[in-house]
């Protein structure tokens, strides 16, 4: 009887130190799940900055390429312009029967002008439709969401009006190099 009186007590004293122990071991696993949902929502930010990152610098990008289509399209316009300036010159010093010529020639300068800047009011007309009707979309959408999520679909949907509101002078926009 004393024999499996002791058995009982060590075997009641492993059970008590095995639940201890299991007791502990399930703290930490716990304590582990917490820290691993952590590090996932710091990953999830990390990845939501990398793509904020990315969007500027695909912003940014865009906007390199229409200051250089710009900048081409400067140039041409001063071409344009160099014989218009030309004529004007030439009127001042020409008499009366090449006059008439003349203003007739930059009249027909002008006209081709006048063209290019109506087609750049027309697409301005029409970005600004277009943008009109994004806000709009863009408030039906922005329902109960989260910040980040809010501030993603902003910044994504603000990247493509910017876009679609490039500068277009003189009948150029920046499309990604193609004139429109």
């Amino acid at each position: 009887q004393p024999a499996e009186d002791e058995a009982a007590r060590i075997v009641a004293a492993a059970r008590k130190e095995a639940a201890a122990l299991l007791s502990d071991a399930e703290l930490r696993k716990a304590e582990l799940v917490t820290e691993i949902a952590d590090k996932e929502d710091d990953l999830a930010e990390l990845d939501s900055q990398l793509e904020d990152v990315r969007m500027d610098i695909a912003g940014e990008e865009d906007r390199l390429e229409c200051l250089r289509q710009r900048a081409d399209g400067v140039a041409r316009d001063v071409a344009e312009l160099r014989p218009i300036a030309a004529d004007v010159r030439g009127w001042e010093a020409a008499g009366k029967a090449e006059r008439g010529a003349i203003l007739d020639r930059i009249c027909a300068k002008c006209d081709g002008l006048r063209g290019r800047v109506e087609q750049v009011v027309d697409g301005i007309r029409g970005a600004v439709g277009r943008a009109e009707m994004a806000i709009a979309d863009l408030a039906r959408k922005l329902g109960p969401r989260s910040a980040r999520m809010t501030t993603r679909a902003l910044k994504r949907d603000l990247a493509a009006l910017e876009k679609d509101m490039s500068p277009r002078l003189y009948g150029y926009s920046c499309n990604n190099g193609n004139y429109v």
